[in-house]
């Protein structure tokens, strides 16, 4: 495991979202001596983050600003967002994300004299797609990945989804703020053997919506967590910064890979409709140069088991 090197001092960080992302980094500071602290709406869930070392608070998210003002609660050394849930509907993206967003600045800064930095999870998906004004290369005539030009953190944004929209205006709202230091993680999607995006369509013979010639930018769960566990300790000297294991795929060869080692019908796409433009290849290199490492799981092979 990744060591945030805070171990040995006594800090406390609050997360809002202690999800898929936000209960890894709060394990791995947690075992490297840190108290934690986090927010929920379900009581059930706050028995099971406290059965597990972590301070739950119980409030909606309309309630999230009146707790983020409390100055009964700690001093804390970093506030972390990643509130993400695709599963919410357009207006829900924007009222959590939102209401996590405003009551972190809020929290960071209670006392006079103090401030804690945040970190806010968005995503790659705020960069617009290439657009596409020459015909679309056959599979046998397309380019190797790393020929493709890539998308940096001054790429155009224009975001689809809602939870990019409402990623993208979390993002002003910490742009258009000069007291509290923060860093914006867009990160690539984030992957585990637990969730692997459209496995269960895949092993059900349905075909992939979109190109198999796009392209799949990917970060292990794992290595996500430790990156914003080092960021606990070590803000990145820029405010936006790309998180992704820098190893582009094409869709088509990784759902190959995984109908083989599932052992289910190679997948077949639709070739339109989608999210994935052929030519987005995210451009890990701040995060190169800031990250230490090492990385848990380098590439989609590695961090699926099949080894390098």
């Amino acid at each position: 495991m990744h060591a945030t090197g805070l171990r040995g001092t006594m800090f406390k960080h609050f997360i809002f979202g202690c999800g898929f992302l936000g209960r890894r980094l709060a394990h791995r500071l947690l075992n490297d001596g840190q108290s934690v602290w986090t927010i929920t709406r379900s009581p059930l869930k706050a028995q099971e983050l406290q059965a597990e070392g972590i301070h739950a608070i119980v409030a909606t998210p309309e309630q999230w600003a009146n707790v983020a003002a409390d100055t009964s609660l700690p001093s804390f050394k970093s506030i972390t967002i990643c509130v993400g849930n695709d599963r919410r509907d357009g207006a829900e993206h924007t009222t959590v994300y939102q209401a996590a967003t405003r009551a972190a600045l809020i929290l960071a800064q209670r006392f006079p004299g103090e401030t804690c930095p945040i970190q806010f999870v968005s995503t790659t998906g705020v960069y617009a797609r290439a657009p596409e004004d020459k015909p679309r290369p056959t599979s046998q005539s397309l380019p190797p990945t790393s020929a493709i030009p890539t998308t940096d953190e001054h790429a155009p944004l224009g975001a689809e989804r809602p939870g990019a929209r409402a990623s993208i205006e979390c993002e002003n709202i910490l742009a258009g703020q000069a007291k509290v230091p923060y860093c914006i993680f867009r990160l690539a999607g984030i992957y585990s053997l637990a969730r692997i995006p459209n496995l269960s369509a895949l092993q059900a013979g349905q075909p992939m919506v979109g190109s198999g010639d796009g392209l799949l930018n990917l970060i292990h769960v794992e290595d996500a967590a430790a990156i914003l566990a080092f960021g606990t300790q070590q803000m990145p000297p820029w405010t936006i910064i790309n998180v992704s294991d820098g190893n582009p795929i094409r869709r088509r060869e990784f759902y190959e890979f995984l109908a083989e080692r599932y052992q289910c019908p190679a997948p077949n796409f639709t070739e339109v409709g989608g999210r994935s433009s052929p030519d987005k290849s995210i451009d890990n290199s701040r995060l190169i140069r800031w990250y230490p490492g090492p990385w848990l799981f380098p590439n989609y092979r590695v961090g699926l088991g099949a080894g390098v």
